[in-house]
Formats: C-alpha cells, structure tokens, sequence
C-alpha cells in the first residue's frame, strides 16, 4: 500500500468504554501521516476506532474506518499516588503488644485506578 502523498483528509479517534464516547480529531503531521492523542486515566479495556470524517457520516457507526478498527487498548493503573491510597483494618486502631494484627492498604494512582 502506497501511502497518502498529500494531507486531504481527516481522521477522527472514538474511544469507549465504562466513560462517555470521547472523539478526538487527527492533525496532520506531513503528507500522510496523522496523530491521535487523548490522555486516558481511567485503567480498562477500551475499544478504539479511527475513521475518516466525511461530511457523509457521523461517527465510526457509519464512517469507513481504518484497516483492523475497532481496535482494543488495555490501560493499566498508573505509578501509586499515596495521597489517593487508604489504609484500613483492625491494625490501624487497635494492637496487644506481641500479638499479631492485621493493615490493609488499598493502592491507587492519582486517578484512583
């Protein structure tokens, strides 16, 4: 496939998942090539399709998308943001003095994954 040797087009980027439907639109870079950016912060399983917007269609239901869309992005948490972690369990109210006892630490990013 030869590629696109002049920008005329546009493509759209539509991700989905537990959040709303977020469309976010390509710029071109140089003949050809387009870059899609969202910053995700919600970790999951997402299904991303990119397309290309046509005053004929609306969204990727009905707009040709690009060879293998939809595809599938796995997010993952981001580093552990101790401000967003919490710990819990008797441990963290109670203790006898040589006897065992039990915290529990729940971990999360900044965005609370």
């Amino acid at each position: 496939a030869n590629a696109l040797t002049t920008a005329v087009s546009s493509f759209a980027m539509q991700l989905s998942q537990r959040i709303p439907i977020v469309r976010t639109l390509a710029y071109s870079q140089s003949a050809g090539q387009y870059e899609l950016t969202h910053t995700l912060t919600a970790s999951g399983s997402y299904s991303i399709n990119i397309f290309q917007v046509l005053s004929t269609c609306a969204g990727a239901d009905d707009c040709d998308n690009v060879f293998g869309s939809p595809f599938t992005l796995q997010v993952q948490p981001g580093t552990i943001n101790v401000a967003n972690c919490r710990a819990y369990g008797p441990g963290t109210y109670f203790a006898v003095a040589s006897v065992e006892t039990d915290v529990n630490i729940l971990v999360r990013d900044a965005y609370g994954n």
